[in-house]
């Protein structure tokens, strides 16, 4: 909850989004527990297990601690060996010590958008219609869609939820709606 929302609040955007909101980047968030609609994040714990798990048998809690920590420094060695270009050119962003993290509170809604992907499903607590739950807030969508993935992206500054399927390589919005947000 602390990445996309605020515990049981329905449409209200938590701490975490808001700060990534004023940096403006628009998060993506990938389907809940299904790991594999985020494929970078599979890709790291595959080296991860690759890596740690499968070539070591642990006895204390010390070892695993001190093959994290030869890990995660071989990791940034190949980061900046792999984006060394990058880097020089200060083509990545980062925050600068003295740069102020706004979190309580959004500057602005203009041009900022909040977007997941999510499995259209059958939802029990919903008399088992067709939809989505974006923030805790329940959309209904047609049963063409049951178990497919939609792009959903939430306009703040239009206070609109749009919804998008793809097929056979083009997307078509296949469902609008007013999406008020609080912060």
């Amino acid at each position: 909850m602390t990445w996309r929302g605020a515990g049981q609040l329905v449409a209200h955007l938590g701490r975490f989004l808001k700060f990534l909101l004023n940096l403006n980047i628009i998060p993506l968030f990938s389907a809940p527990y299904e790991s594999y609609t985020n494929p970078h994040i599979e890709g790291g714990n595959s080296v991860f297990t690759q890596k740690l798990w499968t070539k070591h048998v642990f006895t204390d809690r010390l070892e695993i601690d001190r093959e994290c920590d030869r890990f995660n420094a071989e990791s940034q060695r190949f980061y900046e060996w792999k984006f060394k270009e990058r880097l020089s050119k200060k083509g990545l962003r980062f925050l600068q010590h003295d740069q102020e993290l706004v979190v309580e509170s959004l500057r602005s809604t203009r041009g900022k958008k909040v977007t997941f992907i999510r499995r259209v499903q059958r939802w029990t607590e919903e008399n088992n219609t067709c939809g989505i739950v974006l923030l805790n807030r329940f959309i209904p969508l047609s049963d063409t869609y049951n178990n497919q993935y939609v792009f959903t992206v939430i306009n703040l500054e239009t206070a609109a939820l749009h919804v998008y399927s793809e097929h056979d390589g083009i997307s078509t919005e296949i469902h609008r709606q007013p999406f008020p947000i609080t912060w």
